[in-house]
């Protein structure tokens, strides 16, 4: 990762078009976008979690409240998931997502979280 950084950031000394820090800066984050962009979804909430936030552990905190109000928040819209269903169904077309899955899934991982947490 960091190795990543460095490689470009010396690409881009040894390059002439480079006219300031702010160039290299932006090479920098270029090469940050398409690390992330290669990332497993694993990989990358483990980056969210341990990726260095200048709020440290506060960052952590905020991720994991954010899952919490996020599976509340499907998990307390079942008509809201049943009426996406019964309207695909009467117009006669098949979603790729089973919204009830969806639904149950909030379920089994709030459960999880209410576990762990409380």
């Amino acid at each position: 990762m960091a190795k990543q950084a460095i490689q470009a950031t010396f690409k881009l000394k040894s390059m002439s078009n480079v006219k300031s820090k702010r160039d290299e800066f932006v090479v920098n984050m270029q090469t940050q976008e398409q690390r992330i962009e290669r990332m497993t979804n694993t990989e990358f909430v483990e980056d969210l979690m341990d990726g260095h936030s200048k709020y440290g552990a506060l960052s952590q905190m905020v991720l994991v409240d954010a899952i919490r109000i996020g599976l509340q928040s499907i998990h307390g819209a079942k008509e809201h998931f049943d009426a996406k269903t019964n309207e695909a169904k009467a117009a006669g077309r098949v979603s790729i997502i089973n919204w009830q899955a969806w639904w149950e899934c909030s379920g089994e991982l709030l459960d999880k979280y209410n576990n762990k947490y409380g």
